[in-house]
């Protein structure tokens, strides 16, 4: 039996999973809405702008849960082996609906960046109004990546500030941090840290301007060991 050519396919979510699994080749993905604004076709290797063009021309339905999940899911990781979505662009899927914004916004704060005292500031900004919105995406933060500076430049992080980017992030998993020209931490820091979340991973790195010369082990590296109630089950340290 032939199919229409312009009759729409419903599929379920599992059947969606697995579609956008195998890269959707050759494939115009429909995905059915239970609501009465009826269907929204989203080729699943149409460039992210177009989708969004698309989605907001033909309407914004109340998605499956499961199945909206699935779609960003997708798009997070998309053409990227490392898993990290171009943020700027991915930020936009959460301006086609309200039922989009949630989901868009708990992918992009799974892993938040602080390399700038103003990217500090905006993250306070975001985490620390005492809304319930805020308390969510406070408690999605799971990877911390911060970049410390002792030559005190400005715009860029003191090290005394690092209890402070992590006391933002409540469920913080691991911390990955950069340290230019800092070789140990003050006793005060020291202290702050005792009241940071119990993390359980921890990656010490190099700066991206520092990848040609050598990185040694400072005293730093052992005082962020010696943290008592960090409860690391996995450690990395570059060298």
């Amino acid at each position: 039996m032939q199919k229409n050519p312009g009759s729409r396919q419903t599929v379920s979510p599992s059947v969606a999973s697995e579609s956008f699994r195998n890269g959707g080749e050759g494939q115009t993905l429909m995905l059915h809405s239970r609501s009465a604004l009826g269907f929204v076709e989203t080729p699943a290797r149409m460039p992210n702008a177009t989708i969004i063009s698309n989605l907001k021309a033909q309407g914004s339905p109340n998605l499956v849960d499961d199945v909206l999940e699935i779609i960003l899911d997708h798009l997070y990781s998309f053409g990227n082996f490392r898993l990290r979505p171009d943020r700027r662009s991915f930020a936009r899927y959460a301006l086609i609906s309200r039922a989009w914004r949630i989901p868009t916004q708990i992918l992009l704060f799974r892993e938040v960046w602080i390399r700038k005292t103003s990217q500090l500031e905006s993250l306070k900004g975001a985490l620390l109004p005492k809304t319930r919105h805020a308390k969510l995406l406070a408690h999605t933060v799971r990877v911390l990546w911060i970049r410390i500076d002792g030559l005190e430049r400005v715009g860029t992080l003191d090290p005394d500030r690092l209890p402070e980017c992590m006391k933002l992030c409540p469920r913080l998993y691991e911390l990955r941090l950069e340290t230019f020209a800092v070789t140990r931490l003050s006793e005060g820091t020291l202290r702050s840290l005792e009241m940071t979340p119990p993390i359980y991973a921890l990656q010490l790195m190099r700066p991206e301007m520092l990848y040609r010369e050598r990185y040694e082990y400072t005293e730093l590296h052992l005082q962020l060991l010696q943290v008592s109630h960090w409860r690391l089950q996995f450690f990395t340290m570059e060298g």
